[in-house]
């Protein structure tokens, strides 16, 4: 919604709202979770020169980390991170797949493999930090549920922590690239947090193929779009940088050069 026209001597400024609602809480969110608690500050003063140089800009975007991090709150409380592997994956996962920790182990407790029910929670709501990168995080737990004494009984639980580095970056050809630095391999940070009764060597073995099991649904390169600018009457821009501004490091501006 827009808020603000305001011309000055550095140019036009349009100014504008948002807010985030959910019709209902996810299956695994909190009732008394509440609404999100706003922690924004005022937004920096547009110069026209690009903050710390006396270099003029042709045009500014100046986006808040506090209307990202409703965003997400509201994200998490409609259940956004409320799954089911089934959800989000084309194959059953079976205790056939745990043999890649040790098959006799495995073998031991499940002579037939058995249908492993894997759901998803998320811990807190994901978060957005400008002054951390920028980067943006998320923690999880996974709770392994398999049938046992004719009823499904949780096995053991695993938590996920990932932080993702963000990032934008414009080509000679005017193609705007978002970066995502992040590697399956190396910045997950696994624990686990519950087992009911198996050999530690199960769920702490499970730690070590999470990565893979998480590959098969989530692309980085999809977190990561390319998008061709447009060049109206021929005019491409010329250069483009991101900073982290305000007094609390909640904002980013975007700094566009024709």
């Amino acid at each position: 919604e827009a808020t603000e026209v305001a011309l000055s001597s550095t140019g036009i400024k349009l100014g504008f709202e948002a807010l985030f609602t959910t019709p209902a809480y996810g299956s695994c969110i909190p009732t008394d979770s509440g609404a999100y608690v706003p922690s924004g500050h005022d937004m920096p003063t547009l110069t026209g020169l690009i903050p710390g140089t006396a270099t003029p800009y042709d045009a500014a975007i100046v986006i808040s980390e506090d209307m990202l991090n409703q965003a997400l709150y509201v994200a998490w409380q409609g259940g956004l991170l409320c799954r089911s592997l089934a959800d989000v994956v084309d194959f059953d996962l079976t205790t056939s797949y745990l043999a890649l920790i040790d098959e006799e182990l495995i073998n031991s407790f499940w002579p037939e493999p058995v249908t492993l029910d894997v759901l998803i929670s998320p811990v807190d709501p994901p978060w957005i930090d400008f002054g951390a990168g920028p980067a943006a995080g998320a923690e999880l737990l996974l709770d392994v549920y398999a049938p046992e004494l004719d009823r499904q009984t949780r096995l053991w639980g695993n938590r996920i922590y990932a932080e993702l580095g963000l990032g934008m970056d414009l080509t000679t050809d005017g193609v705007l690239n978002i970066e995502v630095d992040f590697d399956l391999e190396q910045d997950l940070g696994i624990t686990v947090d519950y087992n009911e009764f198996l050999p530690s060597d199960i769920p702490y073995g499970f730690t070590a193929l999470i990565p893979d099991l998480v590959s098969s649904f989530v692309d980085i390169d999809t977190l990561a779009p390319s998008f061709l600018l447009p060049a109206p009457f021929g005019i491409g821009l010329g250069d483009l940088e991101t900073l982290v501004i305000g007094d609390e490091d909640d904002y980013l501006g975007i700094y566009v050069l024709i």
